[in-house]
């Protein structure tokens, strides 16, 4: 098991290498080859989760949703009964993507909520922020824009008590966007006002 771990962690590193470089199909290749031999030498079902994860993604890039789908499911079940929130999470919001940019907005929608549920309970702004926002963007697909802010408002608190300024710009970005479409020009201005004082305090 000593060996196994860094062995597969190499492996699923160089499938990474190749997804990063655009090149799905090796990357397919690598981690399809990774999962087999994490299977084979060790049991991690949240390491292969993540692996399977890398795979759905990979697929998703190359528009074969099909299959996208059937590894995130596959992972997703591997990850039932773990405290792998971080994965899950990860995971979890992938699918809800996945459903939405299928045009199956509802089951989206659904796995966007448990998004939010998991990150919850890893407590990561960035991460929490990051299902808020895609939720937030699914709602407002639907015409469901005073409940898309009510997702993102309330959260933008806990991200200014934290001091995270990028992540706070993000949360304004997608904030904007929904009351631009709601035609409410005076939040508009306020959280435009708000993102400019906060740009100022990104890192150069």
């Amino acid at each position: 098991k000593k060996i196994a771990e860094p062995y597969t962690t190499l492996l699923a590193n160089l499938g990474e290498y190749y997804f990063a470089i655009g090149d799905m199909d090796e990357a397919i290749h690598r981690f399809r080859f990774t999962s087999q031999e994490i299977i084979r030498l060790e049991n991690n079902p949240v390491k292969l989760s993540t692996v399977l994860t890398n795979l759905g993604l990979s697929y998703r890039r190359k528009e074969v949703l099909d299959s996208a789908f059937l590894y995130y499911n596959k992972a997703l079940e591997l990850l039932e009964g773990q405290n792998a929130w971080n994965e899950q999470t990860h995971l979890l919001t992938n699918i809800a993507a996945l459903y939405s940019n299928s045009k199956r907005l509802e089951e989206a929608e659904a796995y966007a909520w448990r998004a939010i549920e998991a990150s919850q309970k890893c407590d990561e702004v960035e991460m929490m922020a990051y299902t808020r926002n895609v939720c937030a963007a699914i709602l407002s697909l639907q015409g469901k824009n005073e409940e898309a802010v009510q997702v993102i408002k309330p959260f933008l608190a806990i991200v200014r008590e934290r001091q995270q300024p990028r992540i706070l710009l993000g949360g304004l970005t997608y904030l904007l966007a929904i009351y631009q479409k709601l035609e409410k020009s005076d939040s508009v201005m306020h959280y435009m006002k708000e993102a400019e004082t906060v740009l100022t305090q990104l890192p150069e």
